[in-house]
């Protein structure tokens, strides 16, 4: 059995073509998420197969690796080829959730509080480390804790912060660093971006796009404080580590530049 990387909120455990992973209250309706998910032939998630006998779920192994330093190519071509997948792998993902029957009793660790209407099963961390890759193109969608009924564009934005990115700070992998995000050098292809993500996903671009993407992050570091001072240790860690800190700033960056991207 191998320990796997990630997994900032449980330990997770690969053992041959399986996952076992600890659960937590909400597993129960996940595992109804991920069942709804197979029965419409939703290939890029994980299957649900039981309970092992120590209490854990048992979920099927998903092909592929996730990535923690993206981009991890500077290919500007190569970037946009990864950002059109993943907006097709998410289409076909909320399209199958449409169906998902919702009941009074689903739990869920994660929740939208806007005025949106909550049309789809959003996963809520769309993001390079919980994207497995093949061959250096999105593969596979994992860990599904987060995700709960929310508006498209939710997870749309989130994902786009992440893929683009939209961050302040911009990975150079031929340098194997982090830099600055620089207007002339960055803003056209982040414009380029969005317009690539949404022809894949086949949606118009909303206009108020980065007001959502600053309202999913603000949401974000409310988790983690809320959570932090409810106890949990795993949002405590994030908290004192400086991840609320970074989505706040990320958030004032985001508002300064959103209108060089539009």
């Amino acid at each position: 059995m191998k320990k796997l990387s990630g997994g900032n909120s449980t330990s997770v455990y690969k053992h041959n073509e399986t996952v076992l992973r600890e659960q937590k209250t909400w597993s129960s309706t996940i595992h109804r998420v991920l069942l709804h998910l197979e029965k419409f032939e939703y290939t890029n998630s994980p299957r649900f197969i039981g309970i092992d006998d120590m209490g854990r779920e048992i979920l099927s192994f998903v092909p592929g690796e996730c990535k923690a330093d993206y981009p991890f190519t500077n290919d500007e071509n190569e970037q946009l080829s990864i950002i059109k997948k993943v907006a097709e792998i998410m289409r076909k993902y909320h399209d199958a959730t449409l169906s998902f029957e919702r009941t009074d009793i689903d739990s869920w660790m994660f929740s939208y509080k806007g005025a949106l209407e909550k049309e789809v099963i959003c996963h809520n961390d769309i993001a390079p480390y919980n994207m497995t890759f093949v061959n250096n193109m999105p593969y596979g969608l994992i860990d599904f804790d987060t995700c709960c009924p929310a508006p498209r564009i939710w997870d749309i934005v989130y994902a786009l912060y992440r893929f683009v990115p939209f961050s302040k700070k911009i990975y150079d992998n031929e340098k194997q660093e982090y830099r600055n995000y620089d207007v002339d050098r960055d803003k056209e292809f982040r414009k380029k971006s969005i317009r690539v993500f949404f022809d894949a996903y086949g949606m118009e671009c909303p206009d108020d796009s980065f007001v959502q993407m600053t309202a999913r992050l603000q949401a974000l570091a409310d988790l983690i404080y809320n959570e932090s001072q409810n106890g949990n240790s795993a949002f405590k860690k994030m908290l004192e580590e400086g991840h609320r800190d970074l989505y706040l700033a990320e958030i004032e960056f985001i508002k300064e530049h959103a209108k060089e991207w539009l």
